[in-house]
């Protein structure tokens, strides 16, 4: 069985997400690589720059590609420049309070 390596430079990630032991990442040419790390050794192990915020709980975002943050209805969401829309943890939110 091949399995597909793919180097992973974090100026070229919009986002990650978890998936149960799995981590699914975006990147800004539109490709996406499936890999077999979890979101927390990516956050602790990987050691991303400042600019990657846990937003919730399986998600991580790069904040350079941030488009807007928006509060409707009590709950704030964060809005990418590719489209995506992600809500923040209520616990989270301070961490937006100067993109709102």
């Amino acid at each position: 069985m091949k399995t597909k390596t793919r180097k992973i430079v974090p100026n070229e990630i919009i986002h990650l997400v978890a998936d149960i032991n799995y981590t699914t990442i975006y990147f800004k040419d539109g490709t996406s690589y499936y890999s077999s790390y979890t979101l927390g050794y990516f956050e602790k192990k990987h050691k991303l720059p400042s600019n990657f915020l846990r937003i919730n709980r399986s998600i991580i975002i790069n904040t350079d590609f941030l488009g807007k943050v928006k509060s409707e209805a009590g709950k704030m969401y964060a809005y990418l420049q590719n489209g995506n829309c992600f809500k923040i943890s209520r616990r989270r939110t301070f961490l937006f309070s100067e993109f709102d």
